[in-house]
């Protein structure tokens, strides 16, 4: 996992947040699982207002630092984002994710045997919760995905997990979760959309990674790809030989 640097700000010492890759308008962060990528209601932390922390430290900016959120990762779920760092570069990326020329990857495990082998996913999902939970309804948004299943292995207490590698189309709200169990191959550990079995709650976050993204750089006018290994820790060791960068 390429790191520049690891920030921890005062009021967030729970979430070290490493940075992957920094120029003059983008910035790239790993966001760790269980932190917010933007403010809420909540009041609890979030990673935009920990990089603003960051800029403002770094560069010895009086007042508060301009950085903007162009996409998001649900609070639960860790991995790669994107920061503009000028309104410029904001604008351009909101217009790449719009015209689908934004690309991300993620990495995920689900219960069960996923078939075929690689497949197009597409759905309509709410666009409104229900009792807490996105749906498939056919007035919904559109949201499509492409899904490769990578392995599948029998786990002692858990049967069998495939290990995915998906290509996100859309960003929906929850939507690898949402599509993923629809077709009873819930995420493992997803505690809104799994099973919550013994096994699944032996883990703290559902088992899904956001691994990198790629797109033309919005100034440069050139391709740039960021990217980082899942945790190494279980349950992606369970396929460590496919996912972590020494074993490969």
């Amino acid at each position: 996992m390429p790191v520049v640097e690891t920030y921890t700000a005062d009021f967030a010492p729970a979430y070290p947040v490493p940075i992957l890759y920094e120029d003059n308008h983008l910035l790239f962060a790993l966001k760790p699982p269980g932190l917010l990528a933007q403010a809420d209601y909540s009041g609890k932390a979030d990673i935009l207002n920990i990089l603003k922390a960051y800029l403002v430290d770094k560069y010895d900016k009086p007042g508060q630092a301009w950085l903007g959120l162009v996409h998001r990762l649900d609070q639960p779920v860790g991995g790669v984002m994107v920061f503009a760092k000028t309104s410029k570069a904001a604008s351009r990326l909101s217009d790449l994710i719009r015209r689908q020329k934004f690309e991300k990857t993620y990495y995920a495990i689900v219960r069960g045997q996923v078939e075929p082998e690689s497949a197009v996913w597409q759905d309509y999902i709410s666009r409104e919760t229900r009792k807490g939970r996105y749906v498939l309804d056919p007035s919904g948004r559109l949201c499509s995905l492409t899904c490769q299943r990578l392995a599948s292995r029998e786990v002692p207490g858990a049967g069998r997990l495939s290990l995915l590698k998906i290509q996100l189309h859309t960003g929906r709200p929850h939507q690898i979760r949402v599509q993923c169990a629809s077709r009873s191959w819930p995420l493992l550990a997803d505690r809104r959309y799994g099973l919550n079995d013994s096994f699944d709650q032996t883990f703290a976050w559902p088992a899904l990674f956001a691994s990198g993204l790629a797109f033309q750089h919005p100034v440069r006018q050139e391709r740039i790809e960021v990217w980082a290994d899942c945790p190494q820790t279980s349950p992606w060791t369970y396929f460590s030989d496919l996912l972590f960068t020494e074993a490969r």
